[in-house]
């Protein structure tokens, strides 16, 4: 929630206009769940509102990332596809895909199948620790080759690998991001959500602050 509530300012300032706006609803909503719904408010407490599928720890998934997973074990040769037309087969399909889902993975586990007896987090293995190892040593000869971002002392705003010098009306946008998205949020707040005077689904006006991205943009030349 908090992490969400110092996002919102920057969905503002960079046009991400449906956040914007449905953000703000979501963080009043679930400020009130105590007193609106008290015993969804006790599950989120006591935390359930992730999904476990093994014991490991710290690998608990959200419940929309875990019926991906089963979208995903009905999208197999045979599956969805040649059933959608068909009224009957499909529903009959979904109804008994989820079921031999689970048939299968119980008959891993009286298996010992080593898929299903993994004791330790992914991010643990030794392919896991070499790749990190080795994308920081690429980061380090990068840095060491091009502008440390660290140890940058310039007052321009430069580019850390080609060590260009973003122009004037970008380094103000970038440096100002921060106040810019506030100040609209501010506005935002005052004309639809604390008066009616603007309906919070009427059209928004785009900050279109230029970033880096923009210096890139090819300019023509006449005469």
């Amino acid at each position: 929630m908090s992490s969400l509530d110092a996002l919102r300012k920057y969905f503002f300032a960079h046009d991400k206009q449906k956040y914007a706006r449905l953000v703000l609803l979501y963080l009043a909503e679930m400020t009130a769940l105590q007193a609106t719904d008290p015993d969804i408010h006790e599950e989120f407490m006591d935390g359930n509102f992730v999904v476990n599928k093994n014991k490991n720890p710290f690998c608990a998934i959200g419940v929309d990332h875990a019926l991906e997973h089963i979208n995903r074990i009905m999208k197999v040769t045979g599956g969805l596809v040649g059933v959608t037309q068909n009224i009957s087969a499909r529903e009959r399909f979904f109804l008994t895909a989820p079921e031999l889902s689970r048939l299968a993975e119980e008959a891993h586990m009286m298996a010992a199948s080593p898929t299903a007896t993994c004791k330790e987090h992914h991010d643990l293995s030794l392919a896991v620790w070499r790749r990190q190892k080795e994308n920081i040593a690429q980061l380090k000869s990068v840095l060491q080759s091009a502008i440390n971002p660290m140890k940058h002392k310039g007052e321009d705003l430069t580019h850390t690998i080609t060590k260009v010098v973003m122009p004037a009306e970008v380094q103000t946008d970038v440096c100002n991001q921060d106040d810019i998205g506030q100040q609209k949020y501010i506005k935002f707040v005052e004309k639809r959500i604390n008066t009616n005077e603007v309906s919070i689904w009427a059209r928004m006006k785009k900050v279109k602050l230029k970033t880096w991205k923009s210096a890139r943009k090819s300019v023509k030349q006449t005469g």
